[in-house]
């Protein structure tokens, strides 16, 4: 929406127009197609299993979970796109696996290689910002 103009005109809602109904409705759509466009499937350490479904279950991307004796997880997750899956994933480190989704796999791969590189140069990640500087409370 680029402009508003008043026209002076009643609004009508609907009859048996529910605004909680169309609002659960609308979210539902939204979820579905956000996790749609790329779900991949991971095997989840014993550690990480809580973070793993705390952070995406929350969001409504934890699409199943299938858990195991040994305290290890595989989860199905929803994501917009590869690139988003796999800057969710990274800070996971190997404590996550991912079982499918090669395009998904090759950008982790990316990203950790740009992270070896940044390591090996010292040279900070392309777009990284610096840290903010604390200033005393008075």
């Amino acid at each position: 929406m680029l402009a508003v103009e008043a026209t002076g005109e009643a609004a009508v809602r609907p009859a048996g127009f529910s605004l909680a109904a169309e609002w659960a409705r609308s979210r539902e759509e939204l979820r579905v197609r956000w996790t749609a466009s790329c779900v991949v499937r991971v095997a989840v350490s014993p550690p990480a299993v809580r973070p793993v479904i705390g952070m995406f279950g929350g969001r409504g991307t934890l699409l199943g979970v299938e858990r195991a004796a040994d305290g290890s997880a595989t989860c199905v997750l929803g994501f917009g796109n590869p690139a988003i899956a796999a800057f969710e994933l990274a800070g996971f480190g190997a404590r996550v696996r991912v079982l499918d989704a090669p395009e998904v796999r090759a950008a982790l791969a990316g990203i950790g290689a740009e992270l070896v590189a940044a390591g090996e140069s010292g040279d900070a990640p392309a777009g990284r910002v610096p840290p903010a500087r604390r200033t005393a409370r008075r």
